[in-house]
């Protein structure tokens, strides 16, 4: 484990206000997909300000799991200055990895 890996579960397992926030993402595994961008932006809010790797942890999470990437798309028109830009789909979209999806499975059955 890295200093940095070490010093974040240090502060995780001492500081409570950091426990709760590490709780509520993992509660996003139970909400709607609709609503997890909101979900999102509430804990952005409310993320303890003085522990940066949860600031970390927030982004990567976002872009592995809900948002993905923004790239940078080359522009084609050399006679102008254009920034281009699309979101690339998240590695594990959360139609995967909810418990909303597992629960809809459960009630309704696997689609084949």
């Amino acid at each position: 484990m890295s200093d940095s890996g070490a010093r974040a579960f240090i502060v995780v397992r001492r500081r409570e206000d950091v426990r709760h926030f590490c709780c509520m993402l993992d509660g996003l595994a139970f909400m709607p997909v609709a609503d997890l961008q909101d979900r999102l932006a509430y804990l952005r809010q409310h993320i303890p300000d003085d522990v940066a790797e949860l600031q970390q942890l927030l982004a990567y999470f976002d872009a592995a799991y809900v948002s993905g990437v923004l790239r940078r798309v080359p522009n084609t028109d050399s006679r102008r200055l254009l920034l281009h830009a699309r979101r690339t789909p998240p590695l594990f979209p959360p139609t995967v990895w909810t418990f909303m999806r597992q629960r809809w499975l459960t009630v309704n059955g696997p689609t084949t």
